[in-house]
């Protein structure tokens, strides 16, 4: 695990020392146009086999890591060239903890961070470059401590199960171990899927929000079309790619059939709401990439229902069970 991590971190170090090379020999204004570019050309091409096998190998050796730069491809095409949006977009990669975590397990710097650094070239060598990221945090006056109150929150809900099975292994009884852990994973789900009403909104207005979160969804509402998979020429991929009026964003959608509702879905009807018209609710959440997780999808005809929380239910119930159980006849 340490080697991993280490590899990591020198890949996302030479990336630096490659741009800044890069940088000086064309121009940070080039570069950093490029990385968009090529970026959104992952996006735009359909994936095989073969092409996701040679992404997947060879995704320390990219220009940029390709599941960053689907994300960023998106980003990109909400954006429509408007660099002073796509450079508060990127906000988000230079403020939140969350980008900060998400950054370690990844090949390359996120594409705001290393956009920034050109920035920073560009300015020693008395250049101009359009994506002032500084700018835009200060315009968008950040709010640091709740940034951070935030990711502590998220960070203890995250640990919750550990810290309360542990508690009780300790502390209580080994039998009521399980339960605890169970206990622990439902009190996550309610974090990670609060109730309440949708918002209306856009995906760039998400995109563009800084106090965005990987371990607590935002319920929304967003109204637009599904314009295909979510992973290009995948048939047996569910999920979907969705677009409003601002952007693009990723559908994760859930049967309450499992992972045979899913393939179901993939076979037999993702196909018919393609291009119609419709309404979807659910939760967003932003690491390196954005999703929202699908609550709803509605058109003229039909109403589609995605059941995210329904599985996540199991395990912990399973868990509670098995402590009963021990309660009950081996007591």
């Amino acid at each position: 695990m340490a080697g991993i991590y280490l590899l990591l971190f020198l890949s996302r170090t030479r990336e630096y020392l490659a741009d800044a090379f890069s940088a000086r020999y064309t121009s940070p204004q080039t570069l950093s146009d490029a990385l968009i570019k090529v970026a959104y050309g992952i996006v735009a091409a359909d994936d095989d086999d073969s092409s996701k096998r040679l992404l997947a190998s060879t995704r320390h050796l990219g220009i940029v890591d390709v599941v960053n730069a689907k994300h960023y491809g998106v980003t990109s095409y909400m954006a429509q060239d408007d660099s002073k949006v796509l450079a508060e977009v990127m906000v988000f990669d230079r403020v939140s903890p969350w980008a900060k975590i998400a950054e370690l397990n990844s090949t390359h710097p996120l594409t705001g961070n290393r956009i920034d650094h050109l920035g920073d070239l560009a300015k020693e060598m008395g250049k101009k470059f359009s994506f002032d990221i500084d700018g835009a945090v200060e315009r968008m006056k950040i709010d640091r401590s709740r940034l951070y109150a935030d990711f502590a929150l998220g960070f203890l809900v995250s640990l919750l199960p550990w810290i309360l099975g542990l508690g009780v292994f300790l502390f209580v009884s080994i039998p009521g171990t399980p339960a605890a852990f169970g206990i622990g994973m439902l009190l996550q789900l309610v974090y990670r899927y609060p109730f309440g009403a949708s918002q209306a909104t856009t995906v760039l207005e998400e995109m563009r929000n800084p106090y965005a979160s990987s371990a607590r969804g935002k319920p929304v509402e967003l109204s637009g079309k599904v314009i295909g998979r979510g992973v290009p020429g995948y048939i047996f991929g569910e999920d979907m790619m969705y677009q409003d009026k601002t952007g693009l964003i990723f559908l994760n959608y859930t049967s309450a059939l499992g992972f045979l509702g899913n393939w179901f879905f993939a076979l037999k009807k993702l196909k018919t709401l393609f291009e119609v018209p419709s309404n979807v609710k659910g939760w967003f959440f932003r690491g390196i990439g954005s999703m929202i997780m699908l609550k709803t999808l509605t058109t003229d005809k039909e109403n589609i229902r995605s059941y995210p929380i329904l599985w996540s239910l199991l395990v912990p119930l399973i868990l509670i069970a098995v402590s009963v159980f021990f309660a009950l006849f081996l007591a």
